[in-house]
């Protein structure tokens, strides 16, 4: 079966009017008061018109049409399995629902094993269906008893491959972990952190060319060329 994407809830916006109708015996002091305020309507209109005129930067409409919601949530399924969880504080469709925009994400959880879950906040975030790759920007996120930021992170909601090509940092009780790039899988919770590494752990700093986190079994490895330095 082919995953099926589901937007929850959420907010239109609507626009009314109203229409005012003026009786055929009208006193000729309302008609007198009328016209008086016609002239002034016209007097004011002539005078700003001669006035210098300010710049103006044009209105921008978008042409692509699509459904927005405010205060929404989106469900990712996989067959009749629900994978993962998003809240935003607006979602934009495409017509074709092929794309999705989030902005100001309040929350994204992905489901695993033992009703363990990584969760993830985010300013922006899209999601591409063809590729099934959803690209998220300025990241906060939690996974087992650690927490981690980034610039940009990308998913692939099919795989559940994670990867981050900007600066990280990761941290838990004891222990924190910079690098200039991050990979894993949040299904099977291993993560690999590498590129200019930097390990700060309780009393010793340490590098090296790989960290690597299973989050599972709680326990790291730190690989290639490892240095160590003690604070006494």
């Amino acid at each position: 079966m082919v995953p099926e994407n589901r937007v929850l809830s959420g907010q239109e916006l609507t626009h009314g009017g109203t229409k005012v109708k003026f009786g055929s015996k009208t006193p000729k002091i309302v008609v007198r008061s009328l016209l008086f305020l016609v002239g002034l309507v016209v007097l004011v209109f002539v005078y700003r018109s001669l006035q210098p005129q300010e710049e103006t930067t044009p209105l921008v409409l978008s042409e692509e049409k699509g459904l927005t919601l405010l205060n929404a949530s989106y469900e990712g399924w996989d067959e009749a399995k629900r994978s993962w969880l998003l809240e935003a504080a607006q979602i934009f469709q495409t017509k074709d629902g092929k794309n999705s925009t989030f902005q100001g994400v309040k929350k994204i959880q992905f489901f695993q094993k033992d009703q363990r879950s990584l969760s993830l906040k985010a300013d922006e975030a899209t999601l591409d269906l063809k590729k099934n790759l959803l690209m998220l920007t300025n990241v906060q996120g939690y996974m087992t008893e650690g927490e981690f930021t980034t610039e940009e992170m990308s998913i692939n909601t099919k795989t559940k491959k994670i990867t981050s090509s900007k600066r990280i940092s990761f941290s838990k009780e004891g222990l924190k972990v910079e690098a200039d790039q991050m990979e894993g899988d949040f299904e099977t919770e291993e993560y690999i952190f590498c590129g200019n590494l930097h390990v700060q752990q309780k009393n010793n700093r340490s590098r090296g060319e790989t960290f690597r986190y299973y989050a599972q079994e709680d326990r790291f490895e730190i690989q290639g060329g490892v240095e160590v330095e003690l604070e006494l």
